[in-house]
């Protein structure tokens, strides 16, 4: 059995995290990988690769439609208006990474996926009885940490 990939680096530790997201989000929603842009910034302090507004709304419209959620909800969540332009700044590029993974691994942790996008929208005891999408719209990125550890915790075992 082939070992599975988990993705624990935050943007920050490794750039390339949500890049492969991305390309695999995109593959999901769209039948192809997404055009995700790698192109270093030119902050040479910032590790973020510059990744395309557009594609990220794009993605995460689909996203929001799979789980069942109102994607202009879903962009707010994580700070991003549509008809905004320029790069995405560090923080609303590690949010969005989290995003990705989550949707990854309930689909690597359920195999159904209907089963899983509804996931998000089910009442959790683990959440104090609240479904996962009432965490993620809320916008804190302390609450979306907590889905993807009870997330990796399930998938560990």
């Amino acid at each position: 059995m082939a070992k599975k990939r988990k993705f624990k680096h935050t943007v920050a530790d490794d750039p390339m995290v949500l890049s492969e997201a991305a390309a695999r989000a995109g593959e999901e929603a769209f039948g192809r990988p997404a055009d995700v842009n790698t192109t270093a910034t030119n902050s040479e302090k910032s590790p973020t690769r510059a990744i395309s507004r557009a594609v990220m709304v794009q993605i995460l419209r689909r996203l929001a439609a799979a789980w069942g959620l109102a994607s202009d909800q879903l962009l707010d969540s994580v700070g991003i208006r549509s008809e905004d332009s320029g790069p995405l700044d560090d923080a609303t590029l590690e949010h969005i990474s989290h995003l990705l993974n989550i949707f990854g691994d309930l689909h690597r942790l359920f195999g159904d996926h209907e089963y899983a996008d509804r996931w998000i929208r089910s009442a959790n005891d683990a959440f104090g009885g609240r479904p996962p999408s009432a965490l993620l719209l809320g916008g804190s990125l302390a609450e979306i940490k907590k889905i993807r550890r009870y997330l990796d915790n399930a998938l560990s075992s």
